[in-house]
């Protein structure tokens, strides 16, 4: 599984302005994170959050004090 089709959907959403996880999960986002949570047994917002995790880490997104922004 890959989820580069989720990352791209969570960074467009944040490159439209959404900043909070309530405004991410939505759409695309809300779609393929359900689509992977049916497939690994996780709840989806579990995923979203993991994959927020990932693209911080990754240094392509950052948490600062109004929400998520590209880095």
């Amino acid at each position: 599984m890959s989820y580069d089709e989720l990352d791209a959907a969570i960074v467009a959403r944040i490159t439209a302005g959404a900043t909070s996880l309530g405004r991410i999960d939505s759409g695309d986002v809300r779609r393929l994170c359900a689509d992977i949570a049916r497939e690994t047994g996780r709840e989806s917002f579990r995923v979203l959050d993991g994959r927020l995790q990932a693209l911080r880490k990754a240094g392509r997104i950052v948490y600062k004090r109004g929400g998520w922004v590209l880095a």
